[in-house]
């Protein structure tokens, strides 16, 4: 994941309503040994953030989330 990519992360939290009072954790699935790159000829789409902000539920910890599962 580019410091780019989170740093637009952090700037929609900081936008959204959905994200507002929430905790959220981020993880990339490019494994940590693999160096992350971006084709600069196909630049991967803008995003919605909210689309997951949305899903975010009150008082609800990573976590608990992964012992739930």
């Amino acid at each position: 994941m580019s410091r780019e990519e989170v740093a637009q992360i952090c700037f929609a939290a900081l936008e959204s309503p959905y994200a507002s009072g929430k905790t959220f954790e981020v993880k990339s699935v490019v494994p940590f040994s693999e160096p992350f790159t971006v084709d600069p000829q196909n630049p991967p789409s803008e995003k919605n953030y909210n689309v997951y902000f949305k899903t975010l539920k009150d008082g609800i910890t990573g976590k608990e989330i992964l012992e739930s599962v």
